[in-house]
């Protein structure tokens, strides 16, 4: 009888122990999603900054080469012109 106590006992530490490491792998995981989602997200947020930048990059190049064109042609750029050039970008 008290082999069989000592055999239940013995079975029943082993699954608690196997259930620590489930739980414990379990949270790691979870852990390890989370950290990944913040990543993820971090590096979303860089690239629309950085796209971001590149579209303001395209704005003022456009802008300029307006410029530039209009000087080419002996036109003076007037304030209405670059407005409505910036309104059509967006």
């Amino acid at each position: 009888m008290k082999r069989e106590a000592q055999d239940r006992q013995e079975e029943l530490a082993l699954d608690m122990k196997i259930l620590e490491q489930c739980l414990e792998e379990s949270r790691n995981e979870f852990q390890e999603k989370a950290q990944r989602r913040a990543q993820l997200k971090d590096e979303q947020r860089q690239y629309r900054e950085y796209l971001k930048q590149q579209v303001g990059i395209t704005v003022l190049l456009r802008g300029f080469m307006l410029c530039n064109d209009t000087y080419q042609r002996g036109f003076s750029v007037g304030k209405p012109q670059l407005v409505t050039f910036l309104n059509e970008l967006f």
